[in-house]
């Protein structure tokens, strides 16, 4: 295992991010661990990316966090009132299914912006975005106890015709 904070990563997490895997240690890896699989992004790993790259005033929505606050769950428990005070980004990783995708929240200025690997950047029009971002926008208003709703943004990405796309992390 491996520790950073209150994240741990287990062998298989890790390993499942090494393109050059030769067949006999991911047969081993499936034998340790049922769910192994090659390419794949575990929430711990992004948690751990997420923690990584926070300052003081930056604040994650760990993966289990966005599980229960998607189920009707309230955020407020989650951080204290001194840290909510002081921070100044809150970034939202979200598994959405095949992909992950990323909802940053600039503080100060009430901006929710959202970043998608597959390059979405009319936020306003698409079925996917538009209700997680209104459900964050309401989550968030409610945590910092403010009236005025927060903005949304999606920012200009390179589109490529044979992969989905990079995903540009402008944020870092």
């Amino acid at each position: 295992m491996l520790y950073f904070g209150d994240i741990s990563l287990n062998l298989s997490e890790v390993k499942s991010l090494d393109p050059m895997l030769p067949t006999e240690e991911v047969e081993i890896l499936r034998a340790i661990s049922c769910n192994f699989r090659t390419g794949w992004l575990y929430d711990n790993i992004i948690d751990t990316f997420c923690s990584i790259t926070l300052d003081s005033k930056s604040l994650v929505f760990k993966c289990y966090h966005i599980q229960y606050v998607l189920m009707g769950n309230s955020v407020v428990n989650i951080w204290s009132e001194v840290q909510l005070n002081t921070v100044e980004l809150i970034l939202i990783p979200i598994n959405a299914g095949g992909h992950w995708i990323l909802i940053t929240a600039k503080v100060k200025k009430r901006n929710l912006e959202f970043y998608d690997p597959r390059g979405v950047t009319n936020i306003h029009s698409d079925t996917n975005c538009k209700p997680i971002l209104g459900i964050w926008g309401k989550k968030l208003k409610n945590l910092f106890k403010v009236t005025d709703d927060w903005l949304m943004s999606s920012l200009p990405q390179v589109s490529q015709n044979d992969s989905i796309g990079p995903l540009r992390l402008g944020f870092i």
